[in-house]
C-alpha cells in the first residue's frame, strides 16, 4: 500500500525532456541493457520526437518483495531529487521520475559510448594526453557536484559513461546531500568496496576527499595497468585499504611522468588530512598535465 501511495503522487507528473513533456505511454522500452541485483536500466525511445532516453527502474532480479520496491522507489527518488539541481556537461542530466505500468522509471541523458571500464580496459589504444582529458573532465564534473556540497559516494569506471569524448559521472543512488538530508540519510559504509574509501570502510561519514580517493583508483587502473585491489579482496577490502599502501605509478609503468604520478599519488593517501580533499584541488591539479609534450612516451 506504502508504494502504491507513493507511485499515485507522480502518476500526473511527466518530465520535460528538452522543453517537450514525456509519457512513458508514448515510449518504445527496451528489455534491460543493464541489469543490477536492484536496479536495471531500459533504453526508451520517445516515438513522437525520436529521442532516446536511458531509463532506471525495478530490477527483474529484485523479486517482489515490498521493502526491495520501496527500497528501489527511495533511491529513484533520491536522484531525481538532485536532478533538479544538478546541470553540468560532465554530470549525466536526470529529467525525473515518471510511472507507467505501475512501476517507477526515472528518465535520464542516453549516454550509448562505453563506460570508463572499457576505457581502463582498452587503456592502450589511447594516449596519455586523451586519458589525462578524460580525468580532467571527470574532475571538473567532481568540482561541480562538491561546489554543490553534494558527495557522490560511489564512483567507479562503471559510473563514468561516454557520450563520444565527453565522460559524465552518473548514478546518484547512494550520494549525500544536506539540501536533501531526509532522502540521503543512508549507511555511511554504502558504496561499491573495491573503490571505497579508508573512511568508507570505517563507517565514517564521507567528505568530498573520499570522491577523490575513490576517483584516484580508478586514475591508477587507467595509468598502472593494474588493479590495487582485486575483486577477491572486495570481502576484507576494509582490512587491506587501511594497513597498505599503494606502490608508486612509476613502478609499475616507469612511462608516467612523475608530475602525473605525484597527482595521482596525492589522490591515494590513507589520511584524508593528507589527500587531494575537493574536485577543484584535483581539477587544477591536472590543468598543468594538459599543456604537456607526451610525444615521446
Amino acid at each position: 500500500m506504502l508504494i502504491k501511495r507513493l507511485l499515485t503522487r507522480f502518476q500526473n507528473i511527466l518530465p520535460v525532456v528538452d522543453g517537450v513533456e514525456v509519457n512513458l505511454a508514448d515510449c518504445e522500452i527496451s528489455q534491460p541493457l543493464y541489469y543490477g541485483s536492484a536496479r536495471a536500466v531500459s533504453k526508451g525511445i520517445v516515438k513522437s520526437t525520436g529521442k532516446i532516453l536511458a531509463l532506471k527502474h525495478l530490477s527483474p532480479r529484485a523479486g517482489k518483495s515490498t521493502e526491495v520496491r520501496k527500497k528501489c522507489f527511495n533511491s529513484l527518488k533520491r536522484e531525481e531529487a538532485f536532478g533538479q539541481i544538478i546541470d553540468h556537461p560532465n554530470i549525466v542530466r536526470i529529467y525525473g521520475l515518471s510511472q507507467h505500468e505501475n512501476e517507477s522509471y526515472l528518465l535520464m541523458e542516453f549516454l550509448g559510448d562505453g563506460s570508463l571500464s572499457d576505457v581502463i580496459r582498452n587503456r592502450e589504444e589511447y594516449s596519455y594526453r586523451q586519458l589525462i582529458d578524460i580525468c580532467h573532465q571527470v574532475s571538473k564534473g567532481l568540482n561541480y557536484l562538491h561546489r554543490q556540497k553534494i558527495i557522490h559516494r560511489d564512483l567507479k569506471p562503471s559510473n563514468v559513461l561516454f557520450d563520444g569524448t565527453r565522460p559524465a559521472i552518473t548514478d546518484f543512488g547512494f550520494s549525500y546531500s544536506e539540501a536533501f538530508r531526509s532522502l540521503t540519510k543512508i549507511p555511511p559504509r554504502s558504496g561499491t568496496p573495491k573503490y571505497m574509501s579508508p573512511e568508507q570502510t570505517r563507517g565514517w561519514e564521507p567528505t568530498p576527499a573520499s570522491d577523490i580517493f575513490s576517483f584516484g583508483i580508478m586514475m591508477y587502473e587507467m595509468f598502472s595497468g593494474e588493479m590495487k585491489i582485486t575483486a577477491q579482496d572486495a570481502s576484507n577490502r576494509a582490512e587491506k585499504i587501511i594497513t597498505s599502501h599503494f606502490r608508486q605509478l612509476r613502478e609499475l609503468n616507469p612511462r608516467v611522468p612523475e608530475d602525473l604520478n605525484t597527482v595521482v599519488m596525492q589522490c591515494l593517501h590513507n589520511s584524508r588530512r593528507s589527500r587531494i580533499g575537493h574536485g577543484l584541488e584535483l581539477m587544477r591539479a591536472l590543468e598543468p598535465l594538459l599543456e604537456r609534450d607526451y610525444k615521446q612516451i
